[in-house]
């Protein structure tokens, strides 16, 4: 899929993503602040962005009284702002989808649980009773045993 949107973006074409999901790191998600407490979030918009110059886009909706929406953009964020970081430009994508949920927030529905992992390091008490440490697949157990315990 992201061959497609590299190629697609390559072309001068456009290309959406919705960015309030749960990517884990060994995904391609990156842990940012949303909300106080770190969630995985993709970095597939800031990669895709700073590789092809894109500029990222933000769009939203705000439902109205007769059943149509009021759709709406805040702005644009430069790739070239952020010289091949794509962790601080995940963090500032992130950090709008924040701002316009506070905005308006009783038109983001949440139905699954965003909180669900804790990046090693973390307190726990940050976190929802459902929340669990994020245990990546390509670290040691014995560096795992260290990162959780420093912080209880």
């Amino acid at each position: 899929a992201i061959r497609s949107l590299l190629g697609a973006l390559k072309n001068g074409k456009r290309v959406a993503f919705l960015l309030d999901q749960n990517t884990q790191p060994k995904d391609g998600g990156e842990f940012v602040k949303f909300f106080g407490r770190y969630v995985p979030v993709s970095r597939a918009v800031a990669k895709l962005s700073i590789h092809t110059g894109a500029p990222v886009i933000f769009i939203f909706c705000i439902p109205l009284d007769d059943g149509y929406y009021r759709v709406y953009t805040p702005g644009s964020l430069d790739p070239e702002k952020w010289n091949g970081n794509s962790k601080k430009f995940t963090q500032v994508i992130t950090n709008e989808i924040e701002k316009q949920v506070r905005s308006n927030p009783k038109y983001w529905n949440w139905v699954y649980k965003r909180w669900k992992y804790i990046p090693p390091g973390e307190p726990r008490e940050m976190y929802p009773y459902y929340a669990k440490y994020y245990i990546d697949p390509r670290m040691s157990a014995t560096n795992i045993h260290n990162l959780i315990e420093t912080k209880r």
